[in-house]
């Protein structure tokens, strides 16, 4: 339910900054309490940490630390953008085609991750880099897709 509300709070940030030019920052802080939220659930769920996440509602880009076992500060919203900027989904494509091929190997990845702690009580740390470094490629991606990052971004799993 929460990522229905996030996608359409997407749309709608997407339309004022197409008819205006300007960021809506009540809605860009909203998508980001959606992403922060699910990076911790997608943390828990993967075995970062046997603590569940709180409901930390908090909207701020900057993380509060609620959940140390997962962090994800987002950047501010610039000042403005060049209209353009709303073809970035568009633009993205390739990298969201790239993304499902990481995230296939991020999926096996965490398999095999999860008979190891089954086994030995700990994540394989290359396995774990590995995961992280997939979504932190994700969330270059998202910067770009919500316009706040312009600049397009580089295809592959960022260095460690």
């Amino acid at each position: 339910m929460l990522q229905a509300v996030a996608r359409l709070f997407f749309l709608i940030y997407w339309v004022i900054f197409l008819f205006t030019g300007n960021f809506h920052r009540g809605l860009y802080d909203m998508i980001g309490l959606y992403e922060r939220y699910s990076a911790r659930a997608n943390g828990f769920l993967l075995g970062y940490s046997e603590i569940y996440p709180p409901f930390d509602f908090d909207t701020g880009p900057e993380d509060n630390r609620a959940y140390p076992p997962v962090t994800l500060s987002l950047p501010e919203p610039p000042e403005s953008a060049p209209r353009i900027a709303a073809l970035n989904w568009l633009l993205a494509i390739p990298h969201y085609i790239v993304l499902m091929v990481f995230g296939i190997g991020a999926v096996l990845a965490a398999i095999v991750a999860w008979f190891a702690v089954l086994f030995t009580g700990a994540w394989p740390d290359g396995l774990r880099a590995f995961v992280v470094r997939v979504s932190n490629y994700y969330y270059r991606i998202w910067t770009y897709v919500v316009m706040v990052e312009n600049d397009y971004p580089k295809f592959g799993l960022p260095a460690r």
